[in-house]
């Protein structure tokens, strides 16, 4: 019976606004950005009624997950009916309206401390008057950014409290722990990570997502507590590629004109970033070298790592003789 309670509530929502008591019903949320655009311009659903899903999500799952730092409900909601209502004028608040996202909390936003997991020696003492850039870019493309999430501390080695998913005892990856567990439970639609080793890229694979590391200096990172400045990034958590494409275009200040994805051909993908970059030389293709570091990263894998990586390599090896 309990479970049959459960789907009923995920698919009648009882909201509490400011404004009263409303009731919305619908028979689904999306769970992408791309579904997302589409429902809202096709009024199939309302901004505030996917920030109170996810809302409802974070309240279900976070004391257990610990994912997030803190969440500001009150500015989401509102900032959920202000868009709303400019949908309604025939306005619309920008390409990222009405998505859900948590922010690392090694970025700043404005009005929200960052703590970037060291919450006794930032306390009370950093509370951001600006957002940084990126952030800026996000609201003003639409997002609704829900709150922060948990980074280790200082976005380094210590582990943060987040729990794996997918199994409480083993680690969600590092150091944007609680952006990659957020998004993986359907906690927000998207989140920022950051990134000076792997720490995009590392708790994204541990929870079965996309995390995308930007090309260096593709992404403003002021405003970002620093780790290296010639190594760190800031990228998108998101729950497939073409959500992540969407949002570091819009990280990256490119127009709305340039951000709409793009349909990738999966037909032969172990191949599409190789062609992208030689697309006009097939001759130029079969020339490129590929290096394999093992000593670097093999020492403490399992024997099972290396050789699911030496199944695609040996593919690879059938069009390019230099590996």
């Amino acid at each position: 019976m309990s479970s049959f309670i459960q789907s009923i509530a995920k698919i009648a929502l009882v909201f509490i606004l400011s404004s009263g008591l409303v009731a919305y019903s619908y028979s689904y949320v999306p769970q992408t950005i791309q579904e997302a655009q589409r429902s809202i311009r096709n009024g199939e659903i309302k901004p505030i009624q996917i920030v109170e899903y996810y809302i409802n999500q974070i309240e279900t799952q976070n004391d257990k997950l610990q994912a997030w730092v803190s969440i500001d409900k009150d500015i989401a909601r509102k900032e959920a009916l202000r868009q709303e209502k400019l949908l309604e004028q025939g306005i619309d608040p920008g390409p990222l309206t009405g998505i859900p996202m948590g922010i690392k909390d090694n970025v700043d936003a404005k009005g929200w401390k960052t703590l970037a997991g060291c919450p006794k020696l930032l306390d009370n003492k950093n509370l951001p008057t600006e957002d940084a850039t990126v952030v800026k870019r996000l609201r003003s493309a639409g997002a609704i950014l829900l709150g922060k999430t948990v980074t280790t501390q200082f976005a380094h080695l210590d582990p943060a409290e987040t729990k794996n998913p997918y199994n409480e005892e083993r680690t969600p990856g590092g150091s944007s722990s609680g952006s990659a567990v957020a998004v993986a439970t359907g906690m927000c639609m998207a989140a920022l990570g950051t990134q000076t080793g792997g720490s995009i890229i590392r708790p994204s694979s541990y929870c079965g997502i996309v995390g995308l590391k930007p090309s260096f200096n593709s992404i403003p990172m002021d405003g970002i507590l620093p780790v290296s400045s010639n190594l760190d990034h800031v990228g998108p958590i998101t729950r497939c590629v073409s959500d992540a494409e969407t949002l570091f275009n819009i990280m990256a200040g490119r127009c709305v004109d340039e951000i709409a994805p793009k349909k990738i051909d999966n037909s032969n993908l172990r191949y599409f970033l190789v062609q992208e970059c030689f697309e006009e030389s097939s001759e130029a293709v079969k020339n490129v070298t590929f290096a394999v570091i093992r000593d670097i990263f093999g020492k403490n894998n399992l024997p099972k790592v290396f050789t699911d990586c030496d199944i695609p390599l040996e593919e690879i090896r059938k069009d390019f003789s230099n590996i």
